[in-house]
C-alpha cells in the first residue's frame, strides 16, 4: 500500500508531458530545395520572417553538422541578421530553449541574442545572450530561459546576431517553446492518498469476507 501511495504521489508530481511546442520549423528542416552540403539566404522561412538585416541564411550540413537532421540557421549572413515568429500563447510559464553553436573561436564573431515579448513588437525583451566562449567550437549547447505570459495573445519569439559584420556567425537549431506544466496542488494529493487508503481498505474487508 505504502508503495502504491508512494508511486501515486510521484507520478502526480512528475506532471503529464505539456502541449507540442507552438513554434513553427523550430528546427529548420522544413523543404527550401537545400541539398546538403549548401546554403541560401531567404527574406522568409515557413514560420520565421527576416526582422533586421538582410535575411536569414539556412545552412545544410556545410560548416557544421546540424544537431538534427540536416539544416541550421546562421543569422550574421552577409551581415548581422534578425528573425522572429509570432505564437498564440495563454497564460502560464514556457520554457525558450535553443541549440547553439559558435563558428569561430574569436570573441567578436559569433554572438546570439534571444528575445520574448508581446506581438507586435519586432524584438521585445532580450531573455539570453550567448558568445564564442560559451560553448566552445565544434560543439552544439542547449539554452532554456524560462518566459511568463500573464495574458493570453499573440508572442513574438525573435533571435538576432550581434557582434562583427563579416558573415562568420553563432549557429541556430531546434528551436522550442514548452509549456511547463503545473505540479498538483497538495489538496489533490491528500484526495488521491485518501482513495487510495479506502481502496486498500476494502480490499482487505472483501478477503476477510471471503
Amino acid at each position: 500500500m505504502r508503495k502504491l501511495l508512494a508511486c501515486s504521489v510521484m507520478a502526480l508530481a512528475m506532471a503529464a508531458p505539456a502541449a507540442a511546442s507552438p513554434i513553427i520549423n523550430g528546427d529548420f528542416e522544413a523543404n527550401i530545395g537545400l541539398v546538403p552540403p549548401n546554403w541560401s539566404v531567404f527574406v522568409t522561412i515557413p514560420g520565421w520572417t527576416t526582422v533586421a538585416g538582410p535575411g536569414i541564411e539556412v545552412e545544410a550540413d556545410t560548416v557544421v553538422t546540424a544537431h538534427s537532421g540536416t539544416q541550421y540557421v546562421e543569422l550574421d549572413s552577409y551581415s548581422n541578421s534578425g528573425m522572429s515568429q509570432t505564437v498564440a500563447l495563454t497564460p502560464g510559464e514556457y520554457l525558450l530553449s535553443f541549440w547553439y553553436q559558435p563558428r569561430t573561436s574569436e570573441p567578436g564573431d559569433n554572438g546570439i541574442e534571444a528575445f520574448f515579448d508581446a506581438a507586435p513588437t519586432s524584438l521585445g525583451t532580450m531573455v539570453a545572450f550567448v558568445s564564442t566562449t560559451d560553448p566552445p567550437q565544434n560543439y552544439w549547447a542547449q539554452y532554456s530561459i524560462p518566459v511568463n505570459v500573464a495574458v493570453a495573445g499573440n508572442y513574438n519569439v525573435s533571435f538576432l546576431a550581434v557582434g562583427d559584420n563579416n558573415s562568420l556567425g553563432g549557429f541556430i537549431d531546434d528551436v522550442s517553446l514548452d509549456a511547463v506544466a503545473p505540479v498538483p496542488e497538495p489538496a489533490s494529493l491528500v484526495l488521491l492518498g485518501t482513495g487510495l487508503v479506502g481502496a486498500a481498505r476494502r480490499r482487505r474487508k472483501q478477503r476477510a469476507n471471503g
